[in-house]
């Protein structure tokens, strides 16, 4: 194929098919091609854009959520493309991070970190595919952020946020039992309604779930406390929907079980933000604080690694660092003070044998 010859690609992504010009290409052509002076050069100087589409239909097939893959193309959409998204990849530099990260600091505190992840994931899928890239997507830094405190609820304040439920409405014995499986199985807000009647083993007090991140089918455990809050509500029932987590129109959404949530608890004194994730983080905090194994916390909580769980779940009560400080530091002192003490007297006594043995030796000189 000449250098200004037209042909018409067929691109085949997935579920996805699409016919472009070649300098529109926004997959790789096959080797043959690229082999060819024409296809290549163009293939190569291809606008950072034009390689969005196959990236968002890449990580859809390799089975990242529709939220994930919404986040990564609001910022190559936005702060991205604002910054570098008409230069061509060749003309790409590291330096160009600062602009981008200028301009993601409007999406939120922690938007230009987002924006940078988002950008080294987009040239890790271009060299995977074979293109050459200015340099590799491990050179990119990632900016520093504040770090977040993590939350949980300590027991006083969670048995105080589930009376706050006012089990005599359907509602609010609804909302009880949900928090109750959330913070019993460590269940994320989705995974939660999910959830069907068939789903769940009263005898072996377990529940079949679909991860709300990576879809596998999982195992979480029940408690009996749990479970008698479950009859109560499902013995209050009357209607036939399949969930166990219902509304007058069907399965109960996020946004109505936050906004229960809210009102139920908006007189609580307690100053944390009560959200629903919240009591998927108390559920991991309880299971370390009872010296519970990490490696059986990480396959409770169902993260893929022990740093996840210890990173962004692990929540610290400064009180009961400040006990413990007082007990380990306080000890440590007293017992180095008893050591100074020891010492002391054992010199005392070491010097008035050193005296007496003088005394002695001029005694019989004399």
């Amino acid at each position: 194929m000449e250098d200004g010859a037209e042909c018409d690609i067929i691109i085949n992504v997935g579920l996805f098919c699409c016919t472009k010009k070649p300098t529109e290409t926004v997959s790789l052509p096959s080797e043959s091609l690229i082999a060819q002076g024409g296809i290549k050069r163009r293939f190569f100087c291809m606008k950072i854009y034009e390689y969005y589409e196959s990236y968002l239909v890449y990580i859809l097939a390799k089975g990242r959520t529709e939220k994930t893959v919404r986040e990564h193309k609001r910022f190559l959409d936005g702060p991205i493309f604002e910054a570098v998204g008409q230069k061509e990849l060749v003309e790409l530099r590291k330096v160009d991070t600062a602009i981008i990260e200028s301009a993601a600091r409007k999406y939120g505190e922690y938007g230009a970190l987002r924006a940078i992840v988002t950008l080294r994931r987009l040239l890790n899928y271009i060299e995977d595919r074979g293109d050459q890239t200015p340099f590799s997507w491990r050179d990119l830094r990632l900016p520093k952020v504040p770090r977040r405190v993590v939350e949980s609820l300590e027991r006083g304040e969670l048995e105080e946020v589930m009376e706050s439920f006012d089990i005599n409405t359907t509602i609010g014995l609804r909302t009880r039992v949900l928090y109750e499986f959330m913070f019993t199985a460590g269940l994320r807000i989705s995974e939660a309604l999910n959830i069907k009647r068939q789903d769940i083993d009263i005898e072996k007090k377990e529940i079949h779930i679909v991860n709300a991140k990576t879809k596998d089918q999982e195992i979480v455990y029940l408690t009996d406390r749990c479970l008698e809050w479950l009859k109560q509500y499902l013995d209050r029932r009357t209607d036939i929907y399949e969930y166990i987590f219902t509304s007058t129109y069907g399965r109960l959404t996020p946004c109505a079980a936050r906004r229960n949530l809210k009102q139920f608890t908006k007189g609580l004194v307690i100053k944390k933000h009560l959200k629903p994730h919240l009591f998927r983080k108390t559920f991991t905090t309880t299971l370390l604080r009872q010296n519970v194994n990490i490696k059986d916390v990480q396959a409770l909580s169902r993260h893929k690694s022990e740093r996840t769980t210890l990173r962004y779940y692990a929540a610290v009560n400064l009180d009961s660092c400040k006990l413990e400080h007082q007990r380990v530091m306080n000890l440590f002192s007293n017992d180095t003070m008893l050591d100074n003490v020891e010492e002391k007297k054992y010199n005392e006594i070491m010097l008035k044998n050193v005296w007496e043995e003088k005394r002695k030796i001029n005694e019989m000189r004399n």
